[in-house]
């Protein structure tokens, strides 16, 4: 065979190549190099924090006023990237809320509807819901507060006695109603955690609140609140 017709031949194949492995490289890579969540909580700090808080509001006058100031637990996720890619657009969704009874069943919480949490720092007017995670980075993702049931400006929930501590889930949407006030009791939180480049990866917390207060950091967390990952 001609020599210059063998050179065009292998010219035109290596250029086929190139436009396979070009057209291919993202689901190659996607094969190799992905990322792998892991997801971390415990009832101690880093995970739950106490903060200072306050609530402003507008007068008649326009002028800005203080309505209420005091201190909120948080109960944060710490979600990591251990995979080998950067993780795009990462999302945590809540997709349902139970109540544990006392014969071991499960009951779905009243009017909950799903939605997603919020990423830690991130204001209720403004929540940042996606997020990108580098490999072997993480970041804080609110799952739900506690605050001073002394808070002047928390709705009373109807069958909750006046001063019980609530468990509030950080949703990016509350549902209406205020199911997402969890009252004192066991409950077990499952959520997704997906990323544009991912598959969601399922996990469950197992909550429980007593209805108490007590400004003691020790002593609330872990007797008066508990969080861990269901096994």
């Amino acid at each position: 065979m001609d020599l210059t017709l063998l050179a065009r031949l292998a010219a035109v194949g290596a250029t086929l190549l190139a436009v396979v492995v070009a057209l291919l490289k993202e689901q190659l890579q996607s094969l190799f190099w992905k990322p792998e969540f892991k997801v971390q909580i415990e009832t101690r700090p880093p995970f739950c924090i106490k903060t200072q808080s306050s609530v402003t509001g507008t007068g008649l006058d326009g002028t800005t006023r203080l309505l209420w100031s005091g201190s909120i637990y948080w109960a944060r996720l710490w979600v990591e990237n251990k995979g080998t890619r950067r993780a795009e657009s990462v999302e945590v969704f809540v997709t349902k809320v139970q109540h544990l009874n006392r014969d071991h069943s499960s009951t779905p919480v009243e009017g909950f509807v799903p939605s997603n949490l919020r990423w830690a720092n991130t204001t209720p007017s403004n929540p940042e819901i996606f997020y990108g995670i580098n490999p072997e980075m993480g970041r804080y993702c609110d799952l739900g507060s506690v605050a001073d049931p002394a808070c002047t400006t928390l709705r009373e929930i109807r069958g909750v006695p006046r001063g019980t501590a609530t468990f509030d889930l950080v949703l990016q949407s509350p549902p209406p109603g205020d199911a997402h006030r969890l009252p004192p009791g066991d409950y077990r939180i499952t959520f997704k955690i997906s990323a544009a480049n991912a598959k969601p990866v399922e996990r469950t917390v197992e909550l429980s609140i007593s209805g108490h207060w007590t400004e003691d950091e020790k002593a609330m967390l872990g007797r008066e609140l508990g969080v861990s990952i269901a096994p």
